[in-house]
């Protein structure tokens, strides 16, 4: 088994590679009629009594001393590395006119992350003047000395511009990358599931190996520089052409719209989902209802998604249920696996492996991939963060809309009690969904909620117990991978779990009187439930209730000028933010929440305001079901399956619609958190002072003029006046009058606009 270094860098670890097997294993193989001897041979004597780009000292023209000795910025250090780059194209291909290299002249800041525009310090381009990602081949990361900090520094900037070489071209497959500190070069690869980089060299005096690099990238096609082939990018427009084949093999293209999902573009190893707005394309022509594509990386061990749904609705139809299984779920029209055409035919488009010893791996399907060993058995035991993905299409026929979009109350808790007799559907069929949440609830155009996003969805009994969901609704078990109700020699059966459920205890309790080691034992391991994905439903209704403010859109209008017309906002409290954010990115605080009995009830009371009380009592009862639920199936960890939900789904179902119908009549509409500016009102006048909002971090202000006057308590005039800088912090200079109140309510709005240095008083605290 190899052994390999690795270096941490802001993307996570990459791996460290020899010089001879980054250059043979992941660099483009060089044509065949290409020897890299005879081009050193070509450069060292050259015809036509040009001059050599080989000194007599065995250096590149133009670095006669090493960069960190010249005078001047990285610019003029580097000056001669794009004339090296044209002698080796001209060595190369004499007669093609390739690729030049080119120095950047407008340097980004020195940070570990740049704006999407930013260009690196050099780029590989056939263009002079680079305005896109995607006009780039290859680029690189430069500095003059070799410091720990400017190494630091060019990991930062090189996997930063990575990531954005990724995100700002979405025919992007795989980019390759250099850094040059001083002498010291490093050669780079990323794709959706690892990053790669060579032992240093001296580029300077190893001509050898610059010649491989740069030779290997000129001359290589479209495919293996990283783009996807199967993706046409239109002249002078935003949209592609997208291929793909259906389950009879026919090719179908797909012409995309707009965007509806970019994913993240600051991540380099994730599944890079994108999802357009398309429409199917025949003989150039745009034929048909928009459709719905979606471009994803997924685990070749893994039930394609498309697969998965298919299989589902079959498994559906052959159950009774009071929804119709064709319109519970979004409907696939094709999907398939990605392959491009190359000189060994037809091949499967997957993320490399670091350990092999070729350039060309013939995997025709996943059963290539996946056969005679799998992607952990490949994998060097040192090697972090490396699995194999597979890159897949999906064409859907709904175009709908996220349930994240959606304001309404009523339609929100309308669709949430429509997708628990969705997961009913699925769950009596033996599935379960293991992603619930917001952005995966579509509504369709008639107003129906559908369930979307089954790339993670499996059968019960199936194995796979990956940590998988979205964490703020993910499930508290399977956010610890354990049950931590299970029934154990020091605990007892709770008597509401033995008043619903009899039979349940009876038959635990004579089990464990049996063989009373079974306490606590549950060979088998946790396993994703049905219970789960209610958990998931149920945060989603907490979400809202929580992380929003709520809009009384039909109230009478008694706000100020700056309010819009026809609401009555409930502006969220400051304790109700913190809880907010603490409670869906605190383990521990969500852990408590759902269950420890009526803490959820008695913190959200506090927070939120009094007409959505109601809400929050039928959420706790809610609660309280789901964990009397959890406790009784938990008495027996062996015996859970695909009907241990069975009779939650109307329960859930009827709460939330009974939400819907108290909301309905009410006029309610949610919104993101603002944050309003508090008003004080100073003991000692009656003039009311508006505290001005604390400055952004991130922007970077001009002076605005000599500093106001202090104003003092018994000056009206001048406590109405407003200050020139508006968005200056509260401190002692500028309000030095105004002590901070002896009231908790108070204090809470004042927290975030006190400076530091500010004392506050031990009652806020």
């Amino acid at each position: 088994m190899p052994t390999y270094a690795v270096l941490e860098t802001p993307q996570g670890y990459a791996t460290e590679l020899p010089v001879t097997q980054f250059l043979s294993a992941i660099l483009p193989p060089l044509p065949h009629d290409l020897d890299v001897a005879r081009v050193l041979h070509a450069l060292l004597h050259p015809s036509h009594k040009s001059r050599s780009p080989i000194t007599s000292r065995g250096r590149w023209t133009g670095f006669s001393a090493d960069p960190e000795n010249l005078k001047g910025s990285e610019d003029k250090a580097f000056f001669h590395l794009p004339s090296v780059v044209r002698s080796i194209a001209a060595a190369t291909s004499p007669e093609k006119t390739l690729a030049s290299l080119h120095i950047n002249p407008n340097r980004a800041a020195v940070q570990a992350r740049r704006h999407l525009k930013s260009f690196p310090d050099a780029y590989l381009s056939v263009y002079s003047s680079c305005r896109e990602w995607s006009d780039i081949i290859a680029f690189g990361e430069l500095t003059k000395t070799e410091s720990e900090e400017d190494i630091s520094d060019n990991i930062n900037k090189v996997t930063s511009s990575m990531a954005k070489c990724m995100a700002g071209d979405p025919r992007r497959r795989f980019v390759f990358s250099f850094t040059i500190e001083n002498v010291k070069m490093r050669l780079w690869f990323c794709d959706r599931s690892q990053i790669l980089v060579s032992e240093p060299f001296n580029f300077i005096t190893d001509h050898i190996t610059v010649i491989h690099f740069f030779s290997a990238l000129l001359n290589a096609g479209p495919a293996d520089i990283g783009l996807d082939t199967t993706m046409v990018l239109l002249d002078n427009e935003e949209r592609y052409d997208i291929n793909l084949h259906s389950t009879d093999l026919r090719l179908n293209t797909y012409r995309t719209i707009n965007p509806i999902f970019t994913g993240d573009q600051q991540l380099l190893r994730y599944n890079g989902t994108r999802v357009w707005m398309a429409v199917k394309v025949v003989d150039g022509q745009e034929i048909g209802d928009p459709v719905v594509l979606k471009d994803v990386w997924v685990d070749p061990n893994r039930r394609a998604e498309g697969a998965s749904i298919e299989e589902l609705c079959r498994a559906a139809r052959d159950t009774e249920h009071q929804l119709d299984a064709d319109s519970s779920f979004i409907t696939v029209e094709c999907h398939s696996d990605v392959y491009f055409d190359s000189k060994h035919g037809r091949l499967l488009d997957y993320t490399r492996s670091p350990v092999r010893s070729t350039y060309d791996d013939l995997v025709r399907s996943r059963e290539d991939l996946l056969g005679g060993t799998t992607a952990r058995e490949t994998r060097p035991h040192n090697v972090r963060h490396h699995y194999r993905l597979v890159h897949y299409r999906i064409v859907f026929r709904e175009v709908c809309r996220s349930l994240a979009e959606e304001r309404s109350l009523a339609t929100i808790f309308k669709a949430l009690a429509r997708i628990a007799l969705v997961l009913q559907v699925m769950h009596s069929s033996g599935w379960v969904h293991r992603d619930v949440s917001k952005r995966n609830i579509l509504l369709r155009g008639d107003g129906l909620a559908i369930l979307s996003d089954f790339e993670y969805a499996k059968r019960v009994n199936d194995g796979d117990e990956m940590r998988i969901g979205t964490a703020k609704f993910m499930a508290v078990e399977v956010d610890r991978q354990r049950y931590p109700l299970q029934l154990r020699p020091d605990n007892a059966i709770l008597p509401q779990v033995r008043e619903k459920y009899p039979e349940k205890c009876a038959a635990a309790e004579k089990k464990f009187a049996e063989d009373p080691t079974l306490l606590g034992q549950n060979p088998s391991g946790f396993r994703y439930n049905a219970l789960h994905d209610l958990e998931s439903l149920w945060w989603i209704a907490a979400y809202y209730l929580i992380m929003k403010e709520v809009v009384d859109c039909s109230a009478p209008v008694e706000t100020g000028p700056s309010e819009e017309e026809g609401t009555d906002p409930f502006v969220a409290s400051h304790a109700q933010k913190v809880f907010a954010t603490d409670i869906f990115i605190t383990r521990e605080l969500r852990r408590f929440c759902f269950t420890l009995a009526s803490i959820f009830a008695e913190t959200v009371h506090e927070v939120i305001p009094e007409r959505l009380w109601k809400i929050a009592q039928k959420l706790e009862d809610l609660r309280e079901e789901l964990m009397c639920r959890y406790y009784a199936e938990e008495l027996d960890c062996e015996s859970i399956d695909s009907t241990s939900a069975d009779g939650l789904h109307e329960i859930f179902h009827d709460t939330f619609l009974g939400i819907a119908e108290l909301e309905e009549n009410q006029g309610l509409t949610v919104r993101p958190f603002t944050v309003p500016k508090p008003i004080y009102h100073h003991p000692d006048s009656d003039v009311s002072v508006q505290i001005p909002s604390p400055p952004r971090p991130s922007v970077k202000r001009k002076h605005l003029g000599p500093r106001t006057a202090p104003l003092r308590s018994g000056d009206d005039e001048a406590l109405t006046k407003r200050s020139p800088r508006k968005k200056r912090r509260l401190d002692e200079n500028t309000y030095p009058d105004l002590a901070i109140p002896n009231n908790t309510e108070v204090a809470k709005r004042l927290r975030p606009y006190l400076p530091r240095r500010a004392k506050m008083r031990p009652t806020m605290r």
